[in-house]
């Protein structure tokens, strides 16, 4: 899909989850920054915490410099609805699914 778009001269860019790679990784249009929440313990839900926030940051940064027209969300099951809410605290209009 995002090749699709891009072959119609739109500029994409894919912010997601580290899920199956080891660290933060840019590889072409897709970004793998978001931290996975844990919450299946007591020390996992404060680290979640933090997780929460840094994806919301991490978010908003991005949205900030890529300044899209667009946000469309897909499958955010682990993240937490605040990536949504730093796209809307950015100016961006956002699409679920």
């Amino acid at each position: 899909m995002i090749e699709g778009l891009v072959d119609f001269g739109y500029e994409v860019c894919v912010l997601t989850s580290t899920h199956g790679v080891e660290q933060a990784q840019i590889d072409g249009h897709v970004y793998r920054k978001l931290r996975i929440l844990d919450r299946s313990t007591r020390i996992s839900q404060i680290k979640s915490i933090r997780d929460a926030r840094f994806n919301y940051r991490a978010t908003y940064q991005l949205t900030q410099e890529f300044a899209p027209d667009l946000c469309f969300s897909w499958s955010i099951r682990g993240l937490s609805i605040l990536p949504a809410l730093a796209v809307q605290d950015a100016g961006v209009k956002i699409v679920f699914s």
